[in-house]
């Protein structure tokens, strides 16, 4: 049993499985060739693995504060001339999360422009059709989902069984008969030689 809890965010909690997660959603990203500079995020899911793939890739990073007058004055944490960004979510409810990024970057970084959204724990690979409140911009962008169904079983994190094969004892090392010069030094150096000081 784990020590770390059995909800989907489990995976990015425990030492033993976050490295395979970010490297699956590295290599998962890297397989669409997507061209982007920065990857935005928000929240718990997001902030436990974009920094680290953004920090593997070499790619600039966005944080997408709260509004709820509790937070960081700033809306925007991080880099300021994004140009194609793509956003790392876990995108398992309403999309709420996402259209709030979006609309972050849109009023923000008008300039930017988000070329896919990777969801590292949703369901199902579709188009997020997106317009901004101010009826501004209207987009269409690829989801891509790093997790291939609902219920996950075709995919997992858990690092695989490595399987290392015992090292071989060291052949016994062929000794020779003792000589008997051998013999009596062996013997003279096991037995302490006791002498006599002489004071003068």
């Amino acid at each position: 049993m784990s020590d770390y809890t059995d909800s989907y965010i489990g995976a990015a909690l425990d030492p033993a499985t976050a490295p395979h997660l970010h490297k699956a959603v590295i290599k998962y990203i890297r397989s669409f060739r997507l061209r982007f500079d920065t990857i935005v995020c928000r929240g718990t899911s997001g902030l436990l693995v974009a920094p680290i793939v953004a920090q593997k890739m070499h790619k600039e990073l966005i944080v997408v504060r709260k509004s709820d007058g509790n937070h960081s004055g700033k809306l925007l944490e991080g880099f300021k001339k994004a140009r194609n960004f793509i956003i790392i979510d876990d995108f398992i409810c309403t999309g709420n999360t996402v259209n709030a990024m979006l609309e972050a970057m849109h009023q923000n970084q008008p300039m930017a422009k988000c070329v896919a959204i990777v969801g590292w724990r949703a369901s199902g690979d579709c188009d997020f059709k997106w317009t901004s409140n101010d009826k501004q911009r209207t987009q269409e962008i690829p989801r891509y989902s790093v997790w291939p169904n609902d219920d996950c079983t075709d995919f997992t994190y858990a690092p695989a069984m490595v399987v290392r094969k015992p090292k071989p004892e060291p052949a016994p090392v062929p000794m020779t008969p003792a000589t008997e010069a051998e013999k009596y030094f062996h013997k003279a150096a096991a037995v302490p030689v006791q002498g006599t000081l002489a004071i003068s």
